[in-house]
């Protein structure tokens, strides 16, 4: 298989009449131009099929390392406290708060009440694992705390008004690990063969590199997971680690030569949603680039980057599991889109712009073969 063999239907038509095209001519017809160009890339569930934060979290959890903390302690980390504007605000407080407060919208209420019970499952877990190292008790925890990261995404507006931070995702159990411990998990997981690659899209990024265009990975995973997959996989034949814009950890460096140290918060926003189409507009701008392609496969974490994409001229490519209806993904994201470019709906020449790729061609990411 080579880039010539790698087809998409296009919004325009071919997703109405189930018949796909080659990218080949699509690329050579819209993205004429690409060695002044520049293109955009998400990782988990597009460049990769897998999100690779939770695939490095579950990996961290067969480390004994990782239940070294006191049941307060991991309590502590589940939801934590922090100092904002002189005050100290708890998450603890402010689901309790939403739970008790008639004015909260219902929709945040019952999530609240959802994760205030499923910490306290959770607390009760990670006493049973310390006593008891079961595989079987292991991954029920571990699906309970993605369980519990996924209401916490949900309560995001809720929280964001009281923090300027995030305690983001399963990210906050790396507190008081270093960017080396990050690293060398994210190496340690690939070289297990738990990273794969979109085959399809690493030879139209590899076409487009080798017409002169340059790429940039944008992604909410951990900068440290991110950089290390490109240093050390066949990506790095496209990307540079400086080509990875993801999320940081706050960090303490100690005394002397130690190494920094992560907290329990973000460093800055996440790279979600808003933030991925303002790094788009930045590195266009200081490139003096014209942004060719943006992929992603979220409507919520892509969709204002994909509607940047479209507005600046750009194609847009997005990623869709194998047994998707292509029509119906195509509706979703066209209504988001037009949401975010705050019209009616697209134009037949922006859907003309606007590819589905299903995913059924993936590799173990340390190697690629033709």
């Amino acid at each position: 298989m080579a880039f010539e063999d790698v087809c998409v239907f296009t919004g325009h038509d071919g997703v109405n009449t189930g018949v796909p095209d080659e990218i080949a001519p699509l690329i050579e017809k819209h993205i004429p131009d690409p060695e002044n160009g520049i293109f955009f890339s998400d990782f988990d569930g597009c460049l990769s099929p897998d999100d690779f934060g939770i695939t490095c979290f579950f990996e961290k959890l067969h480390n004994g390392e990782y239940w070294k903390w006191s049941p307060k302690q991991f309590s502590k980390l589940l939801l934590p406290t922090q100092k904002t504007n002189n005050n100290i605000v708890s998450y603890s407080k402010l689901i309790k708060f939403a739970i008790a407060n008639n004015g909260i919208d219902p929709k945040i209420k019952e999530r609240a009440k959802k994760l205030q019970n499923l910490q306290e499952k959770l607390n009760i877990l990670y006493v049973q694992i310390q006593t008891e190292t079961s595989p079987g008790l292991r991954n029920k925890f571990a699906k309970k705390m993605l369980e519990f990261d996924e209401l916490i995404l949900s309560l995001e507006e809720f929280f964001m008004p009281f923090f300027g931070n995030q305690i983001f995702s399963r990210l906050r159990f790396f507190a008081g690990k270093s960017h080396t411990d990050a690293k060398n998990l994210a190496a340690t997981t690939i070289e297990k063969g738990k990273l794969r690659i979109n085959k399809d899209l690493f030879y139209i990024y590899e076409n487009l590199k080798k017409n002169g265009a340059e790429g940039r990975i944008i992604s909410t995973n951990l900068m440290s997971f991110i950089r290390e997959a490109v240093r050390i996989t066949i990506l790095s034949d496209i990307f540079s680690e400086q080509d990875v814009h993801a999320t940081k950890m706050r960090g303490t460096r100690g005394k002397g030569n130690e190494a920094l140290r992560y907290q329990n918060l973000i460093s800055g926003e996440p790279v979600f949603g808003t933030r991925k189409a303002q790094i788009l507009k930045q590195e266009i701008v200081e490139k003096e680039k014209k942004n060719i392609l943006s992929v992603g496969d979220s409507t919520s974490s892509d969709g204002t980057m994909l509607a940047e994409s479209l507005k600046s001229g750009g194609s847009n490519i997005i990623v869709v599991p194998e047994n998707a209806d292509v029509a119906k993904v195509a509706k979703i994201f066209e209504s988001r889109l037009a949401q975010c470019l705050e019209v009616q709906q697209l134009t037949e020449e922006q859907k003309q712009r606007m590819w589905y790729l299903q995913s059924k061609n993936f590799v173990d990411s340390r190697r690629i073969t033709t």
